[in-house]
This record gives C-alpha cells, structure tokens and sequence, in this order.
C-alpha cells in the first residue's frame, strides 16, 4: 500500500506541474550570427516570442559595444503595431504589444541589423534584467530567454583554403584535397567562379602560386 500511495502522490504531483510556461521563449534567429568580412559588414538579426496568450513584452538587450552596434531594429507592425526602440551604447530598449486582445504561438517580434565594429571579435547578445513578457491582465509571463551571439570574422582570400592570410602552394593541396573528396562548394575555393570546384580551379590556383599571379589572376565570385 505504500508503495502505490507514493506512485500515486507522484502522479498527482506530476499532473499539477504547468506546462505551458516551461514552453514560453524569445529567442534570436539565427542564435549564433557569424559576419563574414568583419569591420564595417553587417548582418540582420531577427527576435522572435513563442508563447501562450501573451499581450506585450519589453526587451532589455546588451552587448559589446567595441565588438557591435545596432544600426537600426525594424518591428513587426503586423502582429506588434505598438511597438518602440531606444538605442544606447552597448544596448537596446524594445518594447512591443499586440492589438488583438492575446497572441498564443511563434511570432517575429522584430529585426536588428547589427554592424561590425572590429575585423575579429565575439560579443554575447543578452536579454538582461528588465526583459519581460505580460499576459492581457498586464502580469509577467515567465519565459525562457534565450541569449545570442554575434560573431565578425575577417575577409576572406580567393583561393586561401588555409585561411591564414596568404595564397601558397599549401593552399593548392588543400584545393586537391578538396576536388579529390568532392567537398561541398566553398566560395574562396571556386577560383575561376564558374559555379564549380574542379581540376580547373586546381590548375589556376598552382599557376598563380608558382607562375606569374598577373598572368593568372584568381576571380572568386561574390560571397
């Protein structure tokens, strides 16, 4: 009897459990943003809540300013009609509410272009204290906010398989390699951009490493 008294108890105890706030998030798409070409490039970085009967919500964002800056956030005027930004230094004050009387399900709450402020550098993109989401009866849902990062990574080289900042016969057994175990198209491997990696590529790459790089310039197609 005891036994199934405490199965019994557990039940009940694991029946009462809510599971609809466990399931409440914001989060970022992508979670992790990587910008190619580093200083000066930038990338689009969404918000999105996936919730149950949610009303508004308020988002207090930080990062590193020597690393990102937002250069604009673009809201969902769709689904979040009133909606505000404030931009500091290092952070981001967004606040959205929907018209309807409750929203329940996944929705973009708005887009952030964030700009590189250095070639190579990570930053953490964090909702911090402040950031809340409010039921129709304005009380806080509680949700699971997901932070992000953003990444800028250096230029890359045509035809620096090696990614370390020159073009060197290195780089043309890399590029070997790589048609000899048909990789996936990589575009500093393309170095005759004619939409493929082959012994073409492989040819052009040696000439240039060994002959006169003039006489046979790499022409790698836009990223």
């Amino acid at each position: 009897m005891k036994i199934i008294s405490c199965v019994l108890v557990f039940a009940m105890l694991a029946i009462s459990v809510p599971m609809v706030a466990a399931q409440d998030k914001v989060y970022f798409v992508p979670q992790e943003s990587i910008v190619d070409g580093g200083y000066c490039n930038s990338a689009d970085v969404e918000i999105w809540v996936n919730a149950t009967e949610f009303k508004s919500g308020q988002i207090n964002l930080s990062y590193n300013s020597n690393c990102a800056n937002v250069t604009n956030y673009a809201w969902n005027t769709t689904n979040f009609p009133m909606s505000g930004w404030t931009h500091h230094d290092g952070r981001e004050w967004i606040t959205f509410m929907t018209s309807m009387p409750s929203l329940t399900g996944n929705y973009q709450i708005g887009t952030l272009t964030i700009h590189c402020e250095s070639d190579e550098c990570t930053t953490p993109l964090n909702f911090i204290e402040g950031s809340k989401l409010f039921d129709p009866s304005a009380n806080e849902i509680p949700a699971n906010w997901i932070n992000g990062t953003f990444e800028c990574i250096p230029p890359n080289t045509c035809g620096d398989l090696a990614n370390d900042g020159t073009v060197e016969m290195g780089d043309v057994r890399l590029l070997l390699e790589h048609v000899g175990t048909h990789g996936a198209y990589e575009w500093r491997a393309d170095v005759n951009c004619d939409g493929e990696i082959n012994m073409g590529d492989v040819i052009l790459l040696l000439n240039h490493v060994v002959g006169d790089p003039d006489e046979y310039p790499l022409n790698c197609c836009e990223e």
